[in-house]
């Protein structure tokens, strides 16, 4: 996950926002094709063949931006084992936060 914000960061820096929630973590990949479309794409961050958004089930990574609790960051989350809101163990949400700067 934190590669992830990594790859964000440096997304934003190039293009002054992050990816929002359409396209998402694909912004990362490819030159989105829906608007706001960067006018001079630098990535990709990723390579297109790349593992790294999904989660330890192989399932993609879940991305929302603006935030839910703070529409200057995003929010990154897995949900867990079951693929599922919520849960316990192996099967609760895997939640990617940090502190801003």
């Amino acid at each position: 996950m934190a590669n992830i914000e990594s790859a964000l960061e440096v997304y934003r820096s190039d293009h002054g926002a992050y990816p929002t929630t359409i396209p998402g973590l694909s912004a990362l990949k490819a030159r989105p094709e829906a608007d706001p479309i960067p006018i001079d794409y630098q990535g990709p961050y990723f390579k297109a063949s790349s593992g790294m958004l999904v989660d330890p089930w192989g399932e993609p990574m879940q991305y929302r931006w603006p935030g839910a609790s703070d529409p200057e960051r995003f929010d990154l989350w897995s949900w867990g084992a079951d693929g599922l809101p919520g849960g316990e163990g192996d099967d609760a949400d895997l939640i990617y936060s940090r502190v801003p700067e």
